[in-house]
């Protein structure tokens, strides 16, 4: 009957996803061993704690009340190392997400935090980076904080930093270094993510340009370059 093939075809797309999830954890797996990548240790990052958020909290309305008893509505998703890529709807303590902004600030979202969810028998911690924060203007309070999971392969930004400016001559008298680029993207094999990708700007003059072949890239990380010339900095100012 029509009721009976439609409940092979449901069993058949049940079976084939579950497939498909199995082969990408497998690959995830895998992975981590062709390119011969340490595992983590998890007590090396610092924590958030979360909190399942039900549907019924979901709404405008619901997540003003939860930031006003000290809440922030969050979304955990994407694919960890283990293959895992539910979509998760959590809340985190408000206090805690102000505290590593204060300390980490435009470094949060290429730090890794382990993320532990309350009552979660299955997958209580995973490896996330901090996504999409939001603040309100005006008021500088945090008004919510995604997390995606975390695993090698993923591409993460990081901000440029300048270093050894004082070994500047130019740049001790009239020079300053004008920013083109304040982020670059990197493909990370590793777990050890710095805070800043540094380019020294300890030699140059005036009009001298730093390219994306001057920046310091740590082991582990690949550079993915953009379409452009790849200018990321300009030496300016007088005579």
């Amino acid at each position: 009957s029509k009721k009976k093939m439609l409940c092979v075809v449901r069993q058949a797309l049940v079976t084939r996803r579950r497939s498909c999830l199995n082969l990408q954890r497998v690959c995830a797996l895998s992975s981590l061993v062709d390119m011969e990548i340490e595992s983590p240790k998890f007590d090396d990052f610092p924590l958030f704690k979360a909190e399942p958020r039900p549907e019924e909290l979901l709404g405008s309305r619901k997540s003003r009340k939860m930031r006003i008893d000290g809440r922030i509505p969050s979304v955990l998703y994407g694919v960890g190392a283990d293959g895992e890529r539910d979509r998760r709807l959590l809340s985190i303590a408000t206090k805690d997400l102000a505290r590593e902004l204060r300390v980490k600030q435009v470094t949060i979202e290429n730090t890794l935090y382990r993320l532990h969810i309350a009552g979660d028998p299955i997958n209580q911690t995973s490896l996330v980076l901090p996504r999409q924060i939001q603040v309100r203007a005006g008021h500088g309070n945090v008004v919510s904080c995604n997390f995606l999971r975390f695993s090698p392969g993923s591409i993460v930004g990081f901000p440029i930093r300048f270093i050894q400016s004082e070994l500047n001559t130019y740049l001790k008298s009239t020079g300053y270094v004008f920013r083109v680029q304040s982020y670059v993207k990197c493909k990370c094999n590793t777990y050890n993510l710095p805070r800043f990708i540094d380019v020294s700007v300890a030699q140059g003059q005036k009009n001298h340009v730093f390219r994306l072949e001057d920046l310091q890239i740590p082991p582990g990380l690949s550079l993915i370059k953009p379409k452009g010339p790849g200018v990321v900095a300009v030496i300016q100012g007088g005579n």
